[in-house]
């Protein structure tokens, strides 16, 4: 399994013995992936080149869903393609379970070699390219959807390449990659042959030419554009990529007019269920624009509008700061989640994010100011995890906790800190930003927050 993550693959096989007969996902549940047809056509090209198994009476064309035999947790090909969009089945090559002799070896060559070329070559279908930072041609680590497929898959971050086995149709692919303009290239032709060559290049998030937030590049956009022509305006003064010249112009317009009429994928369609940009400028407010769980300042926090990493951040004084959300996460059922967030200055002992009443997620040590959780686990509910790295040097840092349904992960400007592995669940409750769990004195954050984000699923910055 830790191979597996720390590589990108797009597409596996394990063999068993029992049945002559390809399963594909899921086995742990009759409800079916957003991905059934395409896993339908897989697995026949590998039953179609196996005389046994494709005139196996037992299953039509020697392909089966998982469930629809049997219900099994657990199988490997469910947790590729649930956790690392790895699109994966399982084959069955004979009906005996039993040691087959040495003589059996030609037979099943003979039937299966056809049949393994033919599933290889199944990943040659779809769209296929490349995500790389406008700017400075590096890779970037993305998520690709397709409109109306739930189901993403991930790019190699070292090399930037990205593989979406599709069936023939027209598709809208999205594109997402953290600190950047999510893209969406619509109307590709994918058909019977190789795939279709899609290459990306994302801007920086702060040269969006969504001015208005509204998700959408238009006429208001462009209005807000003139309005401030000619002027030193930070939030319309996008080009030349990637912080601008200092002024509106013509440069601004030319990078507008390159997405106009484009629609900006709204988050929620990449697994984030909360996002709040802490980007007001009044108000006790603290809008989730995902989510709707909009948060409630307490204390007497101050916006800070151009001071943070990503537009505005809250300023909590140390005293009796800080934000509470009706957001719960129901952590004791299987499952994964990742919380993100921006953080400058802060104190040892000081709480970013916390569970009302439960534990305290991410905080500085009371020691030495580095990043620790104490995110709880029933049955050892004291469970510290704590990393070497101190967040509270005056700058900022980007920190994370990762739950990917086994193991604690923490992570300091999208590096892994520190990790822990265990198999049970977790306790829920109401979650607070800037405040310990029980609000108590020294664990109020003292400085600024920005662009807090949670997802349900297990994020790799």
């Amino acid at each position: 399994m830790n191979w597996m993550a720390q590589n990108s693959f797009v597409l596996s096989a394990d063999f068993h013995a029992g049945e002559v007969v390809v399963l594909y996902p899921y086995s742990y549940t009759n409800e079916r992936t957003p991905d059934d047809a395409l896993f339908q056509d897989i697995s026949r090209r590998y039953s179609m080149h196996n005389p046994p198994m494709w005139n196996n009476s037992s299953f039509t064309d020697g392909v089966v869903n998982g469930a629809g035999w049997f219900i099994a947790a657990g199988e490997s090909m469910d947790w590729c393609y649930s956790y690392l969009s790895c699109n994966a089945v399982t084959i069955e090559l004979v009906k005996s379970q039993a040691i087959l002799p040495a003589s059996r070896i030609p037979a099943l060559w003979s039937d299966n070699k056809e049949s393994m070329l033919s599933f290889l070559e199944a990943v040659h279908i779809g769209v296929r390219g490349i995500v790389t930072d406008r700017v400075s041609g590096e890779p970037l680590w993305a998520q690709v959807l397709v409109k109306g497929n739930s189901h993403p898959v991930f790019n190699d971050p070292n090399v930037g390449d990205y593989h979406r086995m599709l069936l023939p149709g027209v598709y809208d692919l999205i594109f997402h990659a953290y600190g950047y303009v999510p893209l969406t290239v619509k109307d590709i032709t994918v058909t019977d042959g190789n795939t279709v060559r899609v290459d990306v290049e994302p801007i920086p998030e702060q040269a969006s030419p969504d001015f208005n937030g509204d998700f959408i590049i238009d006429i208001d956009d462009l209005l807000i554009l003139i309005k401030n022509w000619g002027q030193e305006k930070p939030s319309v003064d996008i080009a030349p990529l990637p912080d601008g010249d200092g002024i509106v112009d013509e440069q601004d317009l030319a990078l507008l007019m390159e997405y106009w009429q484009q629609e900006i994928p709204e988050f929620r369609d990449f697994g984030e269920i909360a996002h709040w940009k802490l980007d007001e400028i009044e108000g006790i407010i603290a809008h989730d624009s995902v989510g709707g769980k909009n948060g409630t300042l307490n204390g007497n926090p101050v916006w800070q509008p151009t001071a943070g990493v990503l537009g505005g951040a809250l300023q909590l004084d140390g005293i009796n700061d800080y934000v509470s959300t009706p957001l719960v996460l129901n952590t004791t059922s299987p499952g994964s989640f990742s919380v993100f967030a921006w953080v400058k200055c802060g104190a040892p002992g000081q709480v970013i994010f916390s569970q009302k009443g439960r534990s305290d997620w991410l905080l500085a040590d009371p020691a030495d100011g580095s990043l620790t959780t104490k995110l709880r686990f029933l049955t050892k509910p004291d469970l510290t995890l704590k990393s070497e790295t101190v967040i509270t040097d005056g700058d900022w840092h980007r920190v994370g906790l990762v739950w990917d349904d086994s193991n604690r992960i923490l992570y300091v400007d999208g590096v892994e800190v520190a990790s822990d592995t265990y198999d049970k669940g977790m306790l829920m409750g109401d979650l607070q930003i800037g405040a310990g769990k029980n609000l108590e004195a020294g664990s109020f954050w003292s400085g600024l927050i920005d662009d807090v984000r949670i997802y349900n699923r297990a994020i790799i910055p």
